[in-house]
């Protein structure tokens, strides 16, 4: 019943993000491929996120957040 109740808690979690985004238990995802034009609509998904956890009182640990960039450009 207790996960029930968090999916229903954090399901409203994507009205306000045009990225895509996959949740999976407590995990949540965001991606979104990148521009140069486009890198603004990320970081106004991350600050919509943000405005979002303070709402719900939602703590996010810094440790466990990572962001992964994937490219097909040999270094």
């Amino acid at each position: 019943m207790g996960s029930l109740l968090f999916l229903m808690y954090v399901n409203d979690i994507c009205w306000n993000i045009d990225s895509s985004i996959t949740l999976f238990a407590d995990e949540c995802i965001i991606y979104r491929k990148i521009t140069k034009k486009k890198i603004e609509n990320l970081q106004k998904d991350l600050d919509s996120l943000g405005e979002w956890k303070v709402e719900k009182g939602i703590i996010i640990n810094p440790v466990k957040s990572k962001a992964i960039r994937f490219t097909r450009a040999r270094i």
